[in-house]
């Protein structure tokens, strides 16, 4: 056991010395026998980075996966801040009127192209 412990540290030693970056976008590797779902993008420390390497339950992700991962959080951010802008909307019967009224003026008086208001 304690050999076992010793080579889990030295190999986690040896990963982590061999990354350079502070930070590191890691994709989960899928393992029914341990529940790990594959495919699953994270963002993480050095050190973390370097666990995970070791454990065989991520890898370093390529960038076309970080760059699909940062556009669907941030669609993902645009959703939750219209739901969230709905939600005020709805909270609050003040705001529901003055967003009537921009609505209205808007239809009535369309800005021309090429001038600002």
């Amino acid at each position: 056991m304690t050999q076992n412990v010793r080579d889990f540290y030295a190999e986690l030693r040896r990963q982590e010395s061999q990354l350079t970056e502070p930070f590191y976008f890691m994709m989960s590797l899928e393992d029914k026998r341990h529940g790990y779902h594959g495919g699953v993008v994270v963002e993480v420390t050095r050190a973390n980075a370097a666990q995970l390497l070791t454990k065989r339950s991520h890898r370093i992700a390529t960038p076309e996966e970080v760059e699909a991962w940062k556009a669907h959080e941030e669609e993902r951010r645009k959703e939750s801040a219209q739901t969230e802008y709905q939600r005020i909307l709805n909270a609050n019967p003040l705001l529901q009127q003055a967003e009537a009224a921009r609505s209205q003026l808007d239809k009535t008086n369309p800005a021309k192209p090429g001038k600002e208001k």
